[in-house]
């Protein structure tokens, strides 16, 4: 987990410039400023100068606006949200569009790559992503129920995304 900070420092500022973007209605230009800042964490900068360039505001606002609405519901659905912002030209199907689904919503959005879905066996698509956040969110549940502290996190706790950070680390750091 620690490799995982080392290596793409910034979680807790994304996930404080997500909280922010939610309760600013997704605006421009904080809105773009998001955009950027996900795909520059995700190491792949010009992706996030492409959906901008690729794409309307209101195109954008709404896509992202969406997706929230799909994760901030008493049963979320990360495959519909994730398809939402799929929509996106240029944002890639799902990893960068996980990315983001990951700073709105941690406790339920891990993030899905070519790199995870090459040692697991979702499929590279919004039900394997789906299936994945399922899974994520269990795992969390057992470590936070066996009280085993997440270095990530002041709280302790684990969420979907931590536990998907971590798994990345055993694949690839």
């Amino acid at each position: 987990m620690n490799k995982h900070l080392i290596k793409f420092p910034g979680v807790s500022k994304l996930e404080d410039m997500a909280t922010a973007l939610i309760l600013k209605g997704f605006s421009f230009p904080e809105m773009e400023n998001y955009i950027r800042s996900v795909c520059r964490w995700g190491n792949f900068a010009g992706v996030g100068g492409r959906v901008i360039k690729n794409n309307t505001r209101k195109q954008i606002q709404n896509a992202f606006v969406d997706a929230y609405a799909h994760l901030n519901t008493s049963s979320p659905n990360v495959s519909a949200a994730l398809s939402s912002l799929n929509q996106l030209h240029g944002l890639g199907t799902p990893s960068f569009a996980s990315k983001h689904l990951r700073f709105l919503n941690p406790d339920i959005c891990p993030v899905y790559d070519s790199i995870l879905t090459d040692k697991l066996p979702y499929s590279f698509s919004p039900t394997g992503y789906s299936e994945f956040s399922v899974d994520c969110q269990e795992i969390a549940r057992l470590l936070n129920a066996a009280k085993i502290a997440n270095p990530a996190r002041t709280t302790q706790s684990w969420l979907a995304a931590d536990v998907e950070a971590a798994m990345f680390a055993c694949f690839y750091l």
